[in-house]
């Protein structure tokens, strides 16, 4: 897992982190519905059955989507022994973000610092794929597209496949022929 861009919640109690996100999270469509959903806290048996979930869970510390009707969108991700979450959170402001974080002890401050971090990240992949196409007669096109003359049988590496996307939007990259031989380079 690519750990730029986010921020390192290594040793902060889980159970503390699971509770401060549910805390700001509001419910949604027929989650209104739900009458758990308005409690203000969570019984420690659901906090403990989330944790639990995602012990023997190779890729997440613990991952909530919707709980009790109200739209938490949190996850907290494993890389080797760090634990990492994303620097924007779905559904909830950026205030909300920097306040879970001070919650369980850390600093608002890492959101821009991690933001920063991605931006860096993504324009150096984005010139790194814009050199490569540019290297192979490939030309930058205004409809959102990357012009570059084929090779026999070429792939397009992973890391210049990222760089598209960044340099385009996000989204999956599709390569389509011109009328000149070429290839384009587009989102799909």
């Amino acid at each position: 897992m690519k750990t730029a861009g986010m921020i390192d919640v290594t040793g902060v109690d889980l159970a503390a982190l699971v509770r401060a996100a549910y805390a700001p999270s509001r419910q949604q469509g027929l989650g209104l519905f739900d009458m758990n959903g308005k409690r203000t806290g969570l019984p420690d048996e659901v906090v403990e059955e989330i944790l639990e979930r995602g012990r023997d869970d190779r890729l997440n510390a613990f991952s909530i989507d919707y709980l009790n009707g109200r739209s938490v969108k949190f996850h907290v991700r494993r890389a080797g022994d760090r634990l990492f979450i994303r620097n924007r959170w779905y559904d909830h402001s950026d205030g909300e973000l920097m306040s879970l974080l001070e919650q369980v002890g850390l600093s608002g401050d890492l959101v821009q610092k991690a933001r920063d971090e991605e931006d860096a990240r993504r324009a150096r992949v984005k010139a790194e794929a814009i050199s490569y196409l540019k290297e192979r007669g490939g030309e930058v096109r205004q409809n959102r597209g990357l012009k570059t003359m084929p090779t026999e049988d070429e792939k397009l590496p992973d890391d210049v496949e990222e760089g598209l996307r960044v340099a385009l939007g996000d989204g999956s990259v599709s390569e389509t022929y011109c009328d000149d031989g070429s290839s384009l380079w587009k989102l799909v």
